[in-house]
């Protein structure tokens, strides 16, 4: 993969930089092997307990559930519904870690900037982790340019994924791609794929559906 360089300039006009490149990385398995094919100097940013599958060093990491959260029907564990490992590996974590809520067993962990955020952008919209990360990318973009940015492990064609998740993931990423930044989404994923009306459905959304 060939890595291009775009021209952004500094924030004063002065002096030409490197664009960003950003992985968003979630669970689905059809996608999230890709993460492993980026350029070095990529930056990834993982979910929850996506460090189980991935063999790469991330940069920010997200866990934004209450730290008793549970999946449906299951115990809570206390680990944000993971085993301890889970917790190890946040606590060790070097990059930057963003929570939603202070936990003292992660003083390494940073508050995410929701209510700025929504704030500066008018909108309180955020369906999930992804939508988060989405917005803080767009935030960024204006200080730090952001070139590309790959959506690996996120397909969002589940029955409440693509219901809720997936309309406000393509809220921000309208967002993201009308400040310039090139989304790459892959063809397993539902993300910015449908019909063209008035033609017939296309399969993604048949098996979605």
């Amino acid at each position: 993969m060939t890595t291009q360089v775009l021209p952004f300039t500094s924030p004063n006009g002065s002096a030409p930089v490197r664009a960003r490149e950003i992985a968003l990385l979630g669970y689905a398995e059809e996608t999230r092997g890709l993460v492993h094919s980026l350029p070095e100097g990529a930056e990834i940013w993982g979910i929850n307990a996506a460090h189980y599958f991935l063999k790469r060093p991330a940069h920010v990491w997200f866990q934004l559930h209450p730290k008793n959260w549970a999946v449906s029907g299951a115990e809570p564990t206390g680990y944000y519904g993971r085993p301890k490992e889970h917790l190890e590996f946040l606590q060790q974590f070097t990059g930057t870690l963003y929570l939603l809520e202070p936990n003292p067993e992660l003083p390494n962990g940073t508050l995410f900037p929701r209510t700025e955020l929504c704030m500066k952008f008018g909108r309180e919209y955020l369906t999930s982790t992804f939508a988060y990360q989405l917005a803080l990318v767009l935030d960024e973009h204006a200080l730090r340019p952001v070139g590309r940015l790959y959506l690996y492990g996120i397909n969002l064609t589940a029955q409440e994924e693509y219901a809720h998740q997936r309309p406000c993931a393509e809220y921000w990423l309208g967002r993201l791609e009308q400040a310039g930044i090139e989304v790459v989404v892959p063809a397993a994923s539902a993300l910015l794929k449908g019909p063209t009306y008035p033609s017939p459905e296309s399969d993604l959304s048949k098996h979605a559906y």
